[in-house]
């Protein structure tokens, strides 16, 4: 009886020392997407910080994303099911535990990409964010401009048989 007692003190110690929630892994709370023509925007919600590194892969280009101490959970698994095939930026995610202190997502990309991944504080009745943000590399505006360019630097074909016909009326 004197064995069990000190037993549960023990543990009662353990659990007022390191509280679950200090020990426990961090979770994603949320995970949005708001796919765009500019860009593609990932954002992971979390109640503490997410410490992460990203290496970018080629043939087929992809971001990958490691997540340090941060659970698999549904939030983080139904991410995949929020891309659109209609996403002009990314084509799929996967997630998967990479080993036991890090899950890895993967985010294919359509086109060699411009990726911009920073780190939101908590606002308002936001939790700490891991903002993904994936950018065509061909800037849209600047192809737009380009197009319109060699469109007008190339005459129609009403521009040319107006300058034939004048051709022939001077004749």
């Amino acid at each position: 009886m004197f064995k069990n007692y000190h037993l549960k003190v023990f543990f009662v110690l353990i659990w007022v020392l390191f509280p679950h929630h200090i020990v426990a892994k961090n979770l994603i709370e949320s995970a949005r997407v708001w796919p765009a023509r500019e860009y593609t925007r990932i954002t992971l919600e979390s109640l503490k910080p997410i410490s992460n590194d990203q290496m970018i892969l080629k043939n087929p280009d992809r971001l990958v994303i490691d997540l340090h101490d941060i659970e698999v959970n549904d939030d983080l698994k139904n991410l995949s099911t929020k891309i659109l095939s209609s996403d002009p930026n990314i084509k799929q995610i996967r997630v998967a535990k990479f080993n036991s202190q890090v899950s890895r997502v993967v985010i294919e990309l359509r086109a060699e990409s411009k990726i911009n991944i920073f780190s939101l504080k908590p606002a308002g009745t936001y939790k700490h964010r891991l903002v993904i943000d994936v950018y065509p590399r061909i800037d849209e505006l600047m192809a737009f401009v380009q197009d319109k360019e060699r469109k007008d630097l190339t005459p129609s074909k009403k521009d040319n048989v107006s300058s034939s016909q004048k051709l022939i009326k001077k004749k």
